[in-house]
């Protein structure tokens, strides 16, 4: 963790307001002690010294903690070998744990505390399960059995040993009187593996049917409410059956990129979606009443070991040895879990839907779900290019690698319209006054869509190649372009309403350089385009001559401009530094903090805080003025776009992945803000409904009548522009 660098800014800045030193200090080291106790897995620990401090002096660094313990609400070691995997107990407070040493253990579910264990599956107990009943326990392991145990005495009731190899798994059935186990037999001849799947008697422990799947070993098993069983294979497969049936119903190839060996099976409670996940780092589910695929999520960066339903079906977590376990949902962003160190095996929900899992360090941990503040992921088709908000906070677009234009309500957190561009766009932009929505894409071409309704206004077709790098002038129309092509376009808003061909006002193609990016000064009309040399040419808008230019240290992927102007910030995708350079090309200072190249800057809306990002996985705030490292977030993946709500409370990040993440960006504190689902239409809504049934062609006539005569709220305004886009996205007549 490198939180603490936060939490000491927040008691610089208490230095900064004059206050006692010995009272400042004494409150610094309850808060230091408090974060020492939560990275050792200490919660009461850190409440205890959280409890003493001084109410006076609380402030971000001391919510921050207390979110922390509410989170992940305990962490108990309870062995120091790895745990395999736990299992809740229908209807008492007792939970089971497979040891990977052998042994099983019993705890009360409430809070950890062992009551009894004993020596299983030497030397190693892949699962213990409570059966559905809660009398008895089952347990699976390497010594080729299968045990079912009194589980209040430890007493052994029966062994099936039918098997010639480890036991990976064994499940009952959903009454209880059957139990499924698997294994696999060695051959003679190729293929030399034969897996099988062996159902017996719970009372006899007879077998009454033997399963064939495959020449890979089975890994897991699972028995669905209403009597389908299902297993997960390395063979890349997952097959269902209706025993008696010895042939599979369903057999489902899970390959889809990369070895996708199957690791983890699930049922929903109803029986009605299976889940499985595995080497490939995915879980995809299927719907039981057609075969067909229902989900596939993607984000773990390690194998998938475990799943887990909760009891009603609604969310899915998955146990991976990336150190995380990541909670699905069929309808709500996914929320990443960050607990104790090491590989995750196990995860279960209790009957009551609270949430526990089990470690590679021998730690048994409790999760509060309705206090979890982690970093929110929502899911896109393709990896997002470019994020923006509209000027006024409005709404936030974001566009992806197969040239969708996504429309985001930060409000509602959802998605209400979408358009398409024949590709990429990787800057997408509002003008300044928030009017027009501008695509910079990948065929070369502007568009230029209207940004209260969503229409296409006018494509301004100039360069012969991507556009990748394009700024707007915040003080002005003015708009800059650099494309593939090594074509500098600067365009005028002049040219929406030209007819005929649209030329941008000026343009150049330099022959001895290659512009690798442009932006605006921020007050004054110049423009400043980067260069392979390495260097900087500063342009004037009005004479459209260069008046300066100076070199800079390494080739550069991303600039900007200070909000006073006074600096010009560079980074390099081959450089971990941040340059800040004054108009001259004198060196100001370095922001020293990334491990590798910083591909993305971002100025927050007041002008104080850099944010850079990188494929290092680091999301770093920095103070403007002092290079100093106010807050640092580890991503899972690199940080190619952020982008700043106007209220500079907030912003989106986007990775090199199909998915965005929103921030509490406040000045010193990285929170998550909860993904919710808006209910219902305002009156803004309804009354631009009423409008538009004068079918006036033009609806932004309408729109800007309510501005000039103040009909419409801020807040009515705004969701009348959300609805207007979305309706007329999806071409509905009022």
């Amino acid at each position: 963790m490198k939180w603490f660098s936060v939490l000491m800014l927040g008691l610089s800045s208490l230095v900064a307001q004059s206050e006692s030193a010995l009272a400042i200090k004494n409150y610094a080291a309850k808060i230091s002690a408090a974060h020492a106790a939560l990275e050792h897995d200490r919660t009461q620990t850190m409440l205890d010294w959280l409890a003493t401090s001084d109410p006076e002096r609380r402030a971000f660094e001391y919510d921050w903690l207390s979110v922390q313990a509410q989170q992940d609400e305990s962490s108990v070691l309870i062995a120091k070998t790895p745990l395999q995997d736990l299992s809740f107990h229908p209807n008492q407070d007792i939970l089971a744990i497979a040891h990977g040493n052998g042994d099983i253990s019993i705890h009360k579910a409430s809070t950890g505390e062992q009551i009894r264990s004993w020596s299983a599956h030497p030397p190693l107990t892949y699962h213990a399960r409570f059966s559905p009943n809660g009398q008895f326990l089952l347990s699976s392991g390497r010594d080729h059995m299968a045990k079912i145990w009194d589980w209040q005495t430890g007493t052994l009731i029966r062994s099936y040993e039918g098997h010639d190899q480890a036991v990976p798994s064994a499940v009952w059935s959903p009454a209880g009187d059957l139990i499924a186990s698997c294994s696999y037999r060695r051959l003679e001849e190729p293929p030399f593996i034969q897996a099988e799947i062996h159902l017996w008697s719970a009372e006899t422990g007879t077998r009454t049917l033997t399963l064939t799947f495959g020449t890979h070993p089975i890994a897991d098993l699972a028995w669905g409410a209403d009597g389908k069983l299902a297993a997960a294979s390395w063979e890349e497969k997952v097959g269902v059956w209706e025993a008696p049936d010895p042939k599979p119903k369903y057999v489902f190839n899970t390959r889809k990129k990369g070895y996708a060996a199957m690791n983890a099976i699930t049922f929903s409670p109803d029986g009605k979606l299976l889940a499985a996940g595995g080497k490939d780092c995915s879980v995809t589910v299927w719907n039981m009443q057609d075969g067909s695929e229902h989900k596939r999520f993607e984000g773990h960066g390690g194998w998938v070991q475990n799943l887990a339903f909760d009891p009603y079906g609604q969310k899915l977590a998955s146990a991976s040895i990336d150190q995380t376990i990541r909670i699905w949902s069929f309808s709500e962003p996914a929320v990443t879990l960050h607990g104790p160190p090491g590989a995750v095996g196990g995860v279960a929900f209790s009957p009551q839907g609270r949430l526990a899992s089990v470690a590679a360090n021998g730690a048994l941990s409790y999760w509060n779900m309705d206090f979890i503040r982690t970093l929110n992921p929502i899911q896109t088709q393709e990896p997002p290019y470019g994020l923006v908000y509209h000027p006024h906070g409005i709404y936030a677009v974001v566009t992806l690698a197969d040239g969708q234009v996504l429309f985001w309500d930060p409000e509602a957190k959802r998605f209400f319209a979408k358009l398409k561009v024949p590709d990429w766009v990787n800057a997408p932009a509002f003008t300044a006054n928030g009017r027009w929505l501008l695509l910079p894409a990948g065929d070369g071409v502007i568009h230029v869509v209207d940004a209260y309704c969503g229409l296409p206004k006018k494509d301004l077709a100039f360069h012969q190649d991507g556009i990748p790098s394009f700024a707007v002038w915040p003080k002005g129309g003015y708009w800059a372009s650099v494309g593939r092509d090594n074509q500098l376009a600067v365009w005028s808003p002049d040219v929406l309403e030209a007819d005929g061909d649209s030329k941008p006002l000026f343009s150049r193609k330099p022959e001895d350089i290659r512009y690798t990016g442009v932006t605006f000064h921020p007050s004054e009309p110049i423009l400043v385009v980067a260069n392979n040399r390495p260097g900087v040419e500063f342009i004037d808008l009005a004479s459209h001559e260069t008046i300066r230019q100076f070199q800079v240290q390494s080739s550069i992927s991303d600039l900007l401009f200070s909000a006073d102007g006074k600096l010009l910030l560079t980074s390099s995708s081959n450089d971990p530094l941040i340059y800040a350079w004054d108009e001259s090309g004198k060196l100001v200072r370095t922001y020293r903090g990334h491990s590798e190249g910083v591909t993305s800057l971002t100025l927050s809306p007041d002008g104080k805080r850099l944010v850079s990002g990188g494929p290092d996985f680091n999301l770093i705030f920095w103070d403007l003025t002092s290079g100093q490292e106010l807050m640092f977030q580890k991503e899972d993946f690199h940080i190619y776009r952020a982008a700043f709500h106007p209220d500079g409370n907030r912003m989106m990040v986007g990775v090199l992945q199909p998915q965005f993440r929103i921030l509490d960006a406040r000045p010193v504190e990285i929170q998550i803000r909860t993904m919710t689902e808006a209910n219902g239409l305002d009156e803004g809504a309804a009354t631009l409904l009423r409008l538009r049934r004068t079918n006036d062609p033009d609806p932004i006539k309408i729109v800007e009548g309510m501005l000039g005569d103040r009909f419409l709220s801020p807040k009515m305004r705004d969701a009348a522009y959300k609805r207007l886009i979305a309706e007329t996205l999806m071409g509905s007549q009022p």
